[in-house]
């Protein structure tokens, strides 16, 4: 492929350009791309909502388009409009597959940490070495031992209705019990996640996870769909109940259920709807009482610094906690392993849709030769005069494939300015999601670097290797031929 050099690229930016400027597409593209920046702007001061903010992208969108069309001929207007729809197309699916994906991480991480050691067995008592072990690693921010267990929650029985002989239908609908993930954790330990205290819309980590004390119950922090579907708000009391625990032995059969009262004290929000319709979270002694009836736990987990080191943390971790000898009494588990399936179906749908809007480069790296071809038919005296005036074949050459190198680059510039508008917007107009659906309740945009360079650099390698042959035939058009044909 020939390279193009400075003196080539201005000449085929001149080549791309209209003869003449259409002061009708430039003057409707500046109103466009004013009413774009009024519309961003109301967007950021929050004076428009999710309608204003898409406006203002189509309005940036049909002005940038507009001009195109007052500066580059028809044809390669067109062509760089499909390359920049093609790049920020990709660019903002990255960025919310993206964004997603963070919103996992952080969520995942400040409830339930990156990494997971939990233990064969039902005897896990010695869970502080293992913290202070896993607290060791570099990576590692913060470490808290926590009891876990599937139990139902009901609001208690008003003994003074029963006592009138009164059903508590008489008064208000009956609320059934629902199923609870509850999590016991130390407060002061779990509050060294990043992001955990956050997660409290009402109360707080270390008031609302209050232990057991003999003048009132244990506090409760529950989820926010779980609270609303159950009508409890904080201050109300509810009955726990666990099922038997099965210890292998024929006796778990012939112990009953244990049962406690907690106070609603804490309603938390991850904003992923599978979680807040079902999360309770208590200090860790209650937990224990209630799920165990002794003074061991599930497992330690740990937040640590990059997410994504998680497995490198985990398998360090369990290298120094193992015993010698060759047994294994411990495993470790990842937040890639909880979230695999969203993460999977994510990124699913991201290779989905860049596969698709890859279609678009491809369509507008053709429309560029189409335009490339029509250009050298039109402009065959002026290339017949640049080989007369001792221009060589790879100079002629270096000007075509300027040109692909020019539309791949502004376009892809134009896809990264209307990507990084929709990033801005969406970070201010809340655009709301079914969380049932999507699993997240707000739709956001965190590109890396990654999702802005790769598209932009295969609009460029796409429009030049297009180019290429059109260029390697331009530069073996003979003078005499040119002026035949001009």
């Amino acid at each position: 492929m020939i390279a193009p050099s400075p003196a080539s690229l201005l000449a085929a930016w001149r080549f791309a350009q209209r003869p003449t400027r259409r002061r009708g597409c430039g003057t409707l593209g500046g109103a466009l791309m004013v009413l774009a920046c009024g519309g961003a702007l109301a967007t950021v001061l929050g004076v428009g909502g999710p309608w204003v903010a898409s406006a203002a992208w189509c309005c940036a969108l049909a002005g940038s388009a507009c001009l195109c069309f007052a500066v580059f001929q028809v044809a390669f207007a067109s062509a760089l409009v499909g390359i920049a729809l093609g790049v920020a197309g990709q660019i903002m699916v990255g960025g919310v597959a993206s964004g997603v994906e963070w919103v996992l991480t952080s969520r995942l991480g400040a409830l339930n940490g990156h990494v997971l050691v939990t233990k064969y067995g039902l005897d896990f008592v010695e869970y502080e070495r293992v913290a202070e072990a896993l607290g060791e690693d570099p990576e590692a921010l913060g470490t808290s031992p926590f009891a876990y267990g599937i139990v139902s929650m009901s609001p208690p029985l008003d003994v003074s209705a029963a006592a009138r002989g009164e059903s508590q239908t008489d008064h208000a609908a009956p609320v059934g019990p629902a199923v609870m993930m509850l999590k016991g954790v130390l407060p002061d330990r779990a509050a060294s996640f990043p992001g955990f205290e956050d997660m409290f819309e009402r109360g707080s980590a270390l008031a609302s996870l209050r232990p057991a004390n003999p003048t009132r119950p244990p506090g409760l922090a529950v989820g926010r769909a779980l609270a609303a579907k159950m009508g409890v708000g904080l201050g109300d009391e509810v009955v726990v109940a666990a099922p038997r625990p099965l210890d292998g032995t024929g006796q778990a059969r012939r112990r009953p259920p244990r049962f406690a009262t907690f106070e609603i004290t804490g309603i938390v929000s991850t904003r992923m709807r599978e979680f807040d319709a079902r999360a309770g979270i208590c200090h860790l002694t209650a937990a224990q009482a209630l799920l165990f009836g002794e003074g061991r736990v599930t497992g330690v987990e740990a937040y640590v610094r990059d997410a994504h080191r998680a497995p490198e943390v985990a398998a360090r971790t369990l290298t120094a906690i193992q015993p010698p000898g060759g047994r294994r009494l411990y495993r470790a588990t990842t937040w890639i392993d909880q979230g695999s399936e969203l993460l999977q179906l994510v990124r699913r749908t991201q290779l989905g849709v860049h596969a698709a809007l890859s279609l678009l480069l491809v369509v507008a790296a053709a429309n560029l030769v189409g335009a490339l071809i029509i250009l050298m038919r039109r402009r065959a005296g002026e290339i017949a005069t640049l080989g007369m005036l001792g221009a060589t074949p790879r100079m002629q050459g270096r000007i075509f494939t300027g040109v692909g190198f020019s539309m791949g680059l502004v376009g892809g510039a134009l896809g990264v300015a209307l990507a990084s508008l929709a990033g801005l917007l969406l970070a201010h107009a809340n655009i709301g999601l079914d969380p049932s659906v999507y699993g997240v309740e707000t739709l956001s945009m965190r590109p890396s670097a990654v999702d802005i360079f790769v598209p932009w650099g295969a609009a460029i390698g796409l429009c030049m290797a297009g180019t290429g042959p059109v260029a390697w035939a331009a530069g073996r058009l003979a003078p005499l031929v040119a002026l035949r044909r001009a």
